[in-house]
């Protein structure tokens, strides 16, 4: 939700960008890091609870596509149609939104969620069909590498080889703008918390973890985002006993919610502006903020429903009977739902 306040009331709606809750709504997109955080912690959690193991690696990642990969398909359709709809209305895309077009490259590389992926090398930089893929990109460069890695972040009879594996990808980390490793610490901040949750991790081991991850962090010139990782993986740990209803609503539909924000926003935000006026005032803005966002669950909730709900029970059946692949506990968070 912070998200999606942040793109609707101080990014890209510009009928109600700015207004008064601007600057207060700008932290919001750090709602990415803590997306992050809950992925380190989600993923192993999942992957503990169903015996994971290497011979289950590739029906891991086709779990992982069909939970998140359709669903993201049929909301950047309306992202698409949208693009579509403003070149009708006024002979060009949508402002400020490079749009990829329909080219072999372009509709691979974002069916694949490989989207600028070759870019530190020297590869094409591409676009998405909806702009907030790119954090898709990251989950699932992160599920691959944690596929591969998780049996040794595990190694319970080894103490020295969690730490170890940790350091060498705190030492990668150093290395920004490298795809995944530029995002390691926030998902190793929630590795962390799964490990001292279930006691993988001794307190020595946790609290010196933790350092090393703040402190590269803070190297990387992202003191905030650091801290605010570290508050999402300290509330991971706290396991609130009461969470209220409207939370628990706002969890299982924040996927849905995720990626189909930008487009019901773009298609609000061109209505709006034609059927009133409102927007010229601070409260008027104030006011379709409110509108755009509750419309915005409305939505997200039926799309929750009807389209990612069905994907999440089909890929729940992918290698059921098999060892290390047996149904998990869900629960839902952008990009990371078991």
């Amino acid at each position: 939700m912070s998200v999606v306040l942040f793109h609707f009331g101080a990014a890209i709606l510009p009928s109600i960008t700015p207004n008064p809750f601007t600057e207060f709504l700008r932290p919001g997109k750090l709602g990415v890091q803590v997306f992050f955080v809950i992925s380190g912690f989600v993923m192993p959690y999942a992957m503990h609870r169903s015996g994971y193991s290497w011979s289950a690696f590739g029906t891991f990642m086709a779990r992982r596509w069909m939970r998140l990969g359709p669903p993201a398909y049929a909301a950047a359709a309306f992202m698409i149609l949208y693009h579509f709809a403003a070149i009708w209305v006024k002979g060009s895309p949508v402002s400020g939104e490079e749009f990829p077009g329909f080219g072999i490259g372009a509709i691979l590389s974002n069916l694949s969620f490989t989207v600028g992926l070759t870019e530190p090398m020297g590869g094409p930089k591409g676009s998405w069909y909806n702009f907030v893929y790119w954090t898709l990109a990251i989950e699932f460069q992160f599920y691959v590498l944690l596929a591969l890695l998780y049996p040794m972040f595990m190694e319970a009879r080894r103490k020295w080889v969690p730490p170890l594996l940790m350091c060498a990808l705190l030492v990668i980390s150093a290395w920004p703008s490298v795809a995944f490793f530029d995002y390691t610490v926030y998902f190793l901040l929630g590795i962390l918390a799964f490990q001292w949750q279930a006691r993988f991790i001794d307190k020595p081991q946790f609290i010196v973890s933790m350092i090393a991850c703040c402190t590269v962090g803070f190297a990387n010139g992202r003191p905030v985002e650091t801290l605010v990782a570290v508050a999402t993986a300290a509330l991971i740990l706290a396991a609130p006993r009461y969470i209220p209803r409207a939370f628990m609503h706002l969890g299982t539909i924040s996927y849905s919610l995720y990626i189909l924000h930008p487009s019901v926003g773009y298609f609000l935000e061109s209505f709006g502006k034609r059927v009133t006026t409102i927007h010229i005032y601070p409260g008027g803005k104030l006011l379709l903020l409110l509108v755009y966002t509750v419309i915005t669950v409305v939505l997200a909730t039926v799309f929750h429903r009807l389209i990612e709900a069905p994907f999440m029970e089909w890929s729940r059946t992918l290698g059921r009977g098999r060892k290390g692949t047996g149904p998990v506990p869900v629960a839902s968070s952008t990009g990371t739902a078991p």
